[in-house]
């Protein structure tokens, strides 16, 4: 599995991955990369609804932050749970939150 590259273009790791159930999971930009990151959740297992997981994401974009919190939607059908899009220049997110069958692709 990659789990990302802190020293390489987009910067970005996997610091924690939790296939078995209730998380937490984190993902870290270590650095600033010109461009847009695509944040969304695969539903590794596909053992129970992504609608129906409960499912919350913690978006943190400075230490100093409190976070905002996205609900997973408690409707839609697929296994890609579309979080948001970072821009990796100006640091804005846009929430999409939709679930979806198609991996989500710029």
């Amino acid at each position: 599995m990659n789990r990302g590259s802190a020293t390489a273009a987009p910067y970005v790791t996997l610091d924690t991955d939790n296939t078995q159930g209730y998380g937490p999971e984190t993902i870290t930009i270590k650095q600033s990369f010109e461009g847009t990151y695509i944040y969304y959740i695969k539903n590794y297992s596909n053992e129970e609804t992504l609608a129906n997981s409960g499912g919350t994401i913690q978006i943190y974009n400075s230490p100093d932050c409190d976070g905002e919190t996205i609900e997973v939607p408690d409707e839609g059908s697929g296994r890609y749970w579309y979080v948001c899009d970072i821009d990796g220049a100006s640091g804005d997110i846009t929430i999409v939150n939709q679930i979806q069958e198609a991996e989500p692709a710029p």
